[in-house]
């Protein structure tokens, strides 16, 4: 059945293979986040975030071109507040899917991620609270070439979240939003994914 499935894929994609074909990319950013306490106090948070990206061709030509997204995110950060005595760090990490455009050098798109967040207290007051929580980032990007198979892209991401009262064990929903500024490294392959697909299996 598997392999009845990746045939179809091949068969349906082998066409598209006008642009720049199946594309691998790897970014780090800045983030700042904000966490919207039941309570209305926020907590303020800045970090690093690493993000992982293959692109799949639905369509793609030179000049424009759609993609379904396999993504991954890292996120570790520090809390604005924190000083000698009191410090509060987190990580967040899961996979991700999603779609985007480009058209020309420029790039629009979302991604859904499937992350779980650790959060650690130390000092005066100490603890570890953990959950998962589902976010959607948006993204808008601009792609600088430096040969015909690398690029660099700049890249502006707006991601929101609910997190649950009962996974987060809270009294109540908290709102989470962060922005981060990727830089990004990518290489284009130039295969379509049926070419793609049939150099890893076949």
């Amino acid at each position: 059945m598997i392999r009845f499935c990746l045939i179809v894929i091949l068969i349906f994609f082998s066409r598209q293979s006008f642009g720049k074909g199946v594309s691998i990319e790897a970014a780090a950013g800045l983030t700042s986040a904000q966490i919207t306490n039941p309570d209305g106090s926020i907590a303020y948070y800045t970090g690093i975030s690493l993000q992982p990206k293959g692109h799949l061709p639905i369509f793609d030509d030179k000049t424009w071109g759609v993609y379904f997204n396999l993504t991954g995110r890292y996120l570790t950060f520090e809390n604005n507040a924190n000083y000698s005595v009191q410090r509060e760090t987190g990580t967040h990490l899961g996979p991700g899917f999603g779609l985007s455009a480009r058209f020309a050098r420029f790039s629009m798109g979302a991604d859904y991620f499937y992350l779980r967040a650790r959060h650690y207290l130390a000092g005066t007051v100490s603890g570890f609270q953990e959950f998962d929580y589902q976010p959607l980032s948006y993204f808008i990007s601009y792609n600088k070439p430096i040969n015909n198979s690398m690029s660099l892209i700049f890249s502006y991401n707006k991601t929101t979240a609910v997190i649950s009262a009962e996974k987060a064990d809270i009294k109540a929903d908290a709102q989470y939003e962060d922005t981060t500024l990727f830089l990004h490294i990518k290489i284009d392959t130039g295969e379509s994914l049926g070419k793609f697909l049939k150099g890893i299996f076949f």
